[in-house]
């Protein structure tokens, strides 16, 4: 069972428990009960890798001022299908890093992130960060830098440039951090998600996160 965003839709319910903690019912808890009760009566299926196929793993991630956001997927039998949804926030640090190594750094962590599909294969990485596509000749001028670099190098893959447009998931993933539930970016967000979502026939099985 798969339920987009389940961790940042069930946030106003994590706020109200705790050690020592009286619980007190609000109105955002209950529009988030009542959000997680939605999702799970109409439940959302991801696929497995087919690593028999041609067809290559494919990476969308995107970086925001406040969090990063990937989508793992492949094309299977003419259709592409989803495999993996993932988002992280940004600390401060990162939140004050220039815009290409917030990039990288959304780029490293999608990567580690979904290792277990990745590791020992080749795949594709799409990000609208043009710099990017020239991160295997990249000269290391920084610790952090090289240190990405290494991480990195574990790992077969190509960047590929895609305009903004097409990256409108990655993009919605990296964002959900930065408003509240109820906020028309965050539903608008929600629902680039639910509408990339299909339903699929699972086979075998495979890695998990």
């Amino acid at each position: 069972l798969h339920i987009p965003n389940c961790s940042i839709i069930q946030k106003p319910l994590s706020a109200l428990t705790g050690k020592n903690k009286i619980l007190v019912w609000n109105d955002d808890a209950e529009k988030a009960f009542n959000k997680l009760k939605q999702l799970l009566v109409s439940p959302q299926l991801l696929a497995y890798p087919d690593y028999n196929s041609i067809e290559p793993l494919e990476v969308h991630v995107d970086s925001s001022l406040t969090g990063a956001g990937a989508v793992l997927s492949q094309k299977q039998l003419g259709v592409v299908r989803p495999i993996a949804f993932i988002s992280t926030s940004w600390g401060v640090t990162e939140q004050n890093y220039a815009s290409t190594a917030r990039e990288l750094a959304g780029l490293r962590w999608a990567v580690k992130k979904l290792a277990p599909f990745l590791r020992g294969r080749e795949f594709i990485i799409h990000t609208d960060n043009q710099p990017l596509i020239f991160l295997s000749n990249t000269k290391c001028v920084s610790q952090r830098l090289a240190r990405t670099l290494e991480d990195l190098s574990d790992f077969n893959f190509k960047v590929k440039w895609i305009p903004g447009h097409s990256n409108i998931v990655a993009d919605a993933l990296s964002r959900m951090h930065e408003t509240t539930l109820d906020s028309p970016r965050a539903k608008e967000s929600l629902n680039i998600l639910g509408e990339s979502l299909v339903e699929v026939k699972m086979n075998g099985g495979g890695p998990h996160l």
